[in-house]
Protein backbone atom coordinates (compact mmCIF):
# COMPACT_ATOMS: atom_id res chain seq x y z
CA UNK A 1 0.00 0.00 0.00
CA UNK A 2 2.88 2.35 0.80
CA UNK A 3 4.29 1.92 -2.72
CA UNK A 4 0.92 2.72 -4.27
CA UNK A 5 0.63 5.93 -2.25
CA UNK A 6 4.19 6.90 -3.21
CA UNK A 7 3.48 6.23 -6.89
CA UNK A 8 0.32 8.36 -6.77
CA UNK A 9 2.23 11.21 -5.08
CA UNK A 10 4.94 11.02 -7.77
CA UNK A 11 2.25 11.02 -10.45
CA UNK A 12 0.52 14.08 -8.92
CA UNK A 13 3.80 15.99 -8.66
CA UNK A 14 4.47 15.20 -12.31
CA UNK A 15 1.02 16.41 -13.34
CA UNK A 16 1.56 19.62 -11.39
CA UNK A 17 4.88 20.21 -13.14
CA UNK A 18 3.26 19.49 -16.51
CA UNK A 19 0.78 22.27 -15.76
CA UNK A 20 3.21 24.88 -14.40
CA UNK A 21 6.01 24.22 -16.92
CA UNK A 22 4.15 25.20 -20.08
CA UNK A 23 2.64 28.20 -18.26
CA UNK A 24 6.17 29.47 -17.62
CA UNK A 25 6.90 29.10 -21.32
CA UNK A 26 3.85 30.97 -22.57
CA UNK A 27 2.98 33.33 -19.74
CA UNK A 28 4.12 36.81 -18.81
CA UNK A 29 7.73 37.42 -17.83
CA UNK A 30 7.70 37.52 -14.05
CA UNK A 31 10.13 38.51 -11.34
CA UNK A 32 8.81 36.65 -8.33
CA UNK A 33 5.07 37.21 -8.62
CA UNK A 34 5.34 40.57 -10.38
CA UNK A 35 4.91 40.91 -14.15
CA UNK A 36 7.96 42.55 -15.73
CA UNK A 37 8.04 44.99 -18.64
CA UNK A 38 10.95 46.00 -20.86
CA UNK A 39 13.31 48.37 -19.08
CA UNK A 40 12.71 46.86 -15.64
CA UNK A 41 15.32 45.02 -13.56
CA UNK A 42 14.67 41.92 -11.49
CA UNK A 43 16.62 41.78 -8.22
CA UNK A 44 17.23 38.20 -7.06
CA UNK A 45 17.49 38.29 -3.28
CA UNK A 46 17.98 34.55 -2.70
CA UNK A 47 20.44 32.20 -4.33
CA UNK A 48 23.44 34.52 -4.33
CA UNK A 49 21.60 37.66 -5.41
CA UNK A 50 22.07 39.38 -8.73
CA UNK A 51 20.08 41.49 -11.15
CA UNK A 52 18.51 40.52 -14.48
CA UNK A 53 16.98 42.68 -17.16
CA UNK A 54 13.76 41.73 -18.94
CA UNK A 55 15.43 39.54 -21.59
CA UNK A 56 17.61 37.73 -19.03
CA UNK A 57 14.59 37.08 -16.79
CA UNK A 58 12.57 35.86 -19.77
CA UNK A 59 15.37 33.43 -20.64
CA UNK A 60 15.53 32.21 -17.03
CA UNK A 61 11.75 31.73 -16.91
CA UNK A 62 11.83 29.77 -20.19
CA UNK A 63 14.61 27.50 -18.91
CA UNK A 64 12.64 26.89 -15.73
CA UNK A 65 9.55 26.11 -17.82
CA UNK A 66 11.38 23.54 -19.93
CA UNK A 67 12.95 21.89 -16.87
CA UNK A 68 9.54 21.66 -15.18
CA UNK A 69 7.92 20.25 -18.32
CA UNK A 70 10.59 17.58 -18.86
CA UNK A 71 10.71 16.59 -15.18
CA UNK A 72 6.92 16.53 -15.07
CA UNK A 73 6.81 14.16 -18.01
CA UNK A 74 9.41 11.89 -16.43
CA UNK A 75 7.55 11.90 -13.10
CA UNK A 76 4.26 11.07 -14.83
CA UNK A 77 5.84 8.22 -16.78
CA UNK A 78 7.72 6.89 -13.76
CA UNK A 79 4.87 7.31 -11.28
CA UNK A 80 2.32 5.94 -13.72
CA UNK A 81 4.47 2.93 -14.57
CA UNK A 82 5.18 2.28 -10.91
CA UNK A 83 1.48 2.57 -10.05
CA UNK A 84 0.45 0.15 -12.81
CA UNK A 85 3.17 -2.28 -11.69
CA UNK A 86 1.99 -2.15 -8.08
CA UNK A 87 -1.66 -2.59 -9.00
CA UNK A 88 -0.90 -5.56 -11.28
CA UNK A 89 1.19 -7.14 -8.54
CA UNK A 90 -1.65 -6.82 -6.05
CA UNK A 91 -4.10 -8.29 -8.55
CA UNK A 92 -1.80 -11.24 -9.24
CA UNK A 93 -1.36 -11.86 -5.50
CA UNK A 94 -5.13 -11.77 -4.96
CA UNK A 95 -5.77 -14.24 -7.80
CA UNK A 96 -2.94 -16.64 -6.92
CA UNK A 97 -3.94 -20.09 -5.74
CA UNK A 98 -2.46 -21.06 -2.41
CA UNK A 99 -0.01 -23.97 -2.38
CA UNK A 100 -1.46 -27.35 -1.40
CA UNK A 101 -1.06 -28.37 2.24
CA UNK A 102 0.93 -31.53 2.67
Amino acid sequence: MKNIVSAVILLLIGLGLLITGPLSLTGDVKCGDQVMHRGQICADIGGGGGHRNYDEQKSKNELTGWVETVLGGLFVLGGGGWLVSQLRGRRRAANATPPPHV
